[in-house]
């Protein structure tokens, strides 16, 4: 009985918080409703929020979080002007890490210098990171706004609008870096595929889309651009952050873009830090942007990087296996089949179990199906 009192008692809440959030029509709100209450971790991550930051993801996930309407909400209520807000953005127009100014300071995109990376994010600095496109300029927004959400009404309000400041300061930072209107709105990234859907609605998408897509050089729109790259560094920050950061490319709007650090040289003093990775070697053609906001269909916003590979030619590939028998994750699982192969490459055993990819029929312009569900 307790459990059964606790399911309900979080379903009332969740529709309670629903209700506060203004203009949002009855269809929506069961919507979303459901997509939470029948999602363990997203109704965990919805408890896990500041009480008054609840509506402001729900909102998010709806569609977007407005970059200004929030400051301007915020001094609205609080009886703060643009002068508060303005003298916060002076103080904060220096990178100071643990108390020191650096700008510009050139590390190797390497994990022992991920956590630095996670502080900085976390401070609301901006940072230029490879990714496996090109390199790109990375912001945290989010996660200073819920902790401004948390405190704003509290006696130490002012404290947590300085976090707030810092939080918007930094997005709009990278706007000014690149010269780029505040219309065109900057994607988001996170660590893994399933994290996608705590920042965007994806119930509408097959099991196995994205991650068909996933981690690549792709961002998914699903009202809002999400990427996660196939790149080790940029994800273990994401991860590390606990939100989604900010990214785009690392150059001045309409130039070309960055696959080497010297490439946008001009702008390191605009960040904290720069991770070097070297050369990018697939060329300055970005990710390839991709709408899935509608059911069954598809639209290419931007094509961008080919995932092309090897030798140029395409291999036929299927599983080592004979036909109707369990599929192979380790070499000794098709041993009777060696004789046939002229070498057999190992990697030991695969780690994530017997499915194999999932395929998905994309024949038909503007619309896909699935065929089979994979990993």
């Amino acid at each position: 009985m307790k459990y059964a009192h606790d399911v309900v008692d979080k379903r009332a809440r969740v529709y309670g918080v629903l209700e506060q959030i203004e203009g949002l029509n009855f269809f929506d709100r069961t919507r979303v409703g459901q997509m939470i209450v029948n999602d363990q971790k997203r109704v965990n991550y919805f408890f896990s929020l500041p009480d008054t930051a609840k509506p402001y993801w729900l909102q998010m996930l709806l569609g977007g979080v407005p970059k200004i309407g929030f400051v301007n909400l915020l001094q609205r209520r609080r009886g703060f002007r643009g002068g508060m807000a303005k003298k916060m953005a002076w103080s904060l127009e220096k990178c100071e890490v643990n108390g020191e100014t650096k700008l510009g300071l050139v590390q190797p995109a390497t994990e022992e210098y991920a956590e630095e990376a996670i502080e900085a994010l976390k401070a609301g600095k901006v940072m230029a990171v490879p990714t496996d496109t090109l390199y790109g300029f990375v912001c945290d927004a989010w996660a200073t706004l819920t902790l401004v959400l948390l405190k704003i009404y509290s006696s130490d309000s002012l404290f947590w609008c300085w976090a707030y400041c810092t939080s918007t300061e930094a997005v709009n930072r990278i706007y000014e870096i690149k010269g780029r209107k505040h219309m065109s709105p900057l994607a988001i990234c996170v660590g893994d595929v399933q994290d996608i859907q705590c920042f965007a609605i994806t119930d509408h998408l097959p099991c196995g889309l994205l991650d068909c897509l996933l981690p690549g050089p792709v961002t998914v729109v699903l009202r809002r651009g999400v990427r996660v790259p196939d790149c080790n560094f940029i994800r273990v920050i994401a991860r590390g952050s606990g939100t989604a950061p900010a990214l785009t490319s690392a150059n001045l709007s309409g130039k070309p873009s960055s696959v080497d650090i010297k490439d946008f040289e001009n702008l390191w003093e605009h960040c904290v830090y720069i991770y070097d990775e070297g050369m990018l070697p697939l060329g300055r053609a970005g990710s390839t942007i991709v709408d899935f906001s509608k059911l069954g269909k598809y639209k290419i916003l931007r094509p961008g990087r080919v995932i092309a590979r090897g030798s140029g030619t395409a291999p036929a590939l299927t599983s080592a296996n004979l036909s109707g028998k369990p599929s192979s994750v380790d070499i000794k699982d098709f041993e009777n089949l060696w004789e046939h192969c002229v070498y057999i490459y190992d990697e030991g055993m695969l780690p994530l179990g017997r499915a194999g990819s999932t395929i998905v029929d994309f024949s038909k312009l503007g619309k896909y199906k699935i065929l089979r569900p994979g990993r």
